[in-house]
């Protein structure tokens, strides 16, 4: 029969290997994530920028992929668009540029909100600045793009929304596009489908 004195040691000593054996666990597992993170990083230094073969004829500003794997680009002008088709191996590095439609006359923003939509169409809102930089303007001017025709349409802003400038947005997975007013607590709901806002609540 074991004592009141020695039941004590020895339920003393087994929560001691309790404790030896999580805290031996938690230190495996922190070695675990320390070399997990150490490899994701030598990974990361590991990366290298290539320069393109082909540069872009005008610059660029901003940059899009589209759905079907090419790359659309705003050149220096604001206004005029550039496309990046990567070769037969897929290569982006030794791609070839070609020149796409111009945004309609007079819009030629620089900071906008824009989102490639689900349908693989475009969409550019607003502007910071117009003119391509020259006026500060918050512009609610906006125009869609459609690769398979290679035309821009004009798109009206928001009801009431005098301004849109580089407002946040987003893509929902309905594939409908949220934009946000910066200036107020707003916020729209475009179906690509139908091309109309519609208001969407702020309150979280």
């Amino acid at each position: 029969m074991m004592s009141g004195l020695t039941l004590r040691k020895s339920t003393a000593l087994a929560a001691c290997g309790s404790l030896q054996e999580r805290s031996c666990i938690l230190s495996k597992k922190f070695v675990l994530t320390v070399v997990v993170l150490l490899a994701v990083s030598s990974v990361s230094l590991a990366q290298t920028l290539t320069t393109l073969k082909n540069q872009p004829p005008d610059g660029v500003i901003y940059t899009f992929q589209l759905t079907d794997g090419t790359v659309m680009a705003q050149g220096n002008n604001c206004s005029d668009w550039w496309k990046l088709t990567p070769d037969n191996t897929g290569s982006y590095v030794n791609g070839t540029w070609t020149q796409l439609a111009s945004l309609p006359a007079g819009y030629a923003p620089y900071a906008t909100a824009s989102a490639v939509l689900a349908d693989g169409r475009l969409l550019i809102e607003g502007g910071e600045y117009s003119n391509c930089g020259a006026e500060f303007t918050l512009t609610n001017q906006g125009a869609i793009y459609d690769p398979t025709t290679n035309t821009w349409t004009t798109v009206a802003p928001p009801k009431g929304w005098d301004y849109i400038g580089d407002s946040p947005s987003l893509v929902l997975p309905n594939g409908d596009y949220v934009i946000g007013n910066k200036l107020t607590k707003q916020m729209r709901e475009l179906n690509p489908k139908t091309m109309k806002w519609t208001t969407v609540s702020s309150k979280g």
